[in-house]
């Protein structure tokens, strides 16, 4: 599972690599088939950045270890990549609006008795 990979990544920096901390914040994992995960991200800049040498062994090594085989990564530009995060903020949002107006219900019904 892609997703569970890429959380054990972000968990496995531990602030050893401030920098590629910061390209992975921007980024999001796309598919994991077989030995191959690929990365998404916003910008080809990112992309550029992740695919460098030093940083996309980086990323290689710490997968192998969570995999526990060898993983090479590839890495795309999702120009969308945006509008999904905006999406799911919203999302968020109207959960957070339907709570407070649950509690405030639940307050308004318990002073007005």
């Amino acid at each position: 599972d892609a997703s569970a990979t890429w959380t054990k990544l972000m968990g496995s920096l531990n602030g050893d690599s401030y920098s590629l901390g910061a390209l992975l914040s921007k980024a999001r994992p796309g598919m994991l088939r077989g030995n191959e995960l690929t990365i998404e991200v916003q910008y080809e800049f990112h992309r550029e950045q992740i695919m460098a040498e030093k940083f996309r062994a980086r990323i290689e090594s710490l997968i192998t270890k969570i995999m526990g085989q060898p993983v090479v990564v590839r890495c795309q530009v999702n120009p969308g990549m945006n509008k999904l995060k905006t999406v799911a903020k919203v999302d968020r949002i109207a959960e957070s609006d339907k709570e407070e107006e649950a509690l405030l219900a639940q307050a308004q019904e318990i002073f007005n008795n």
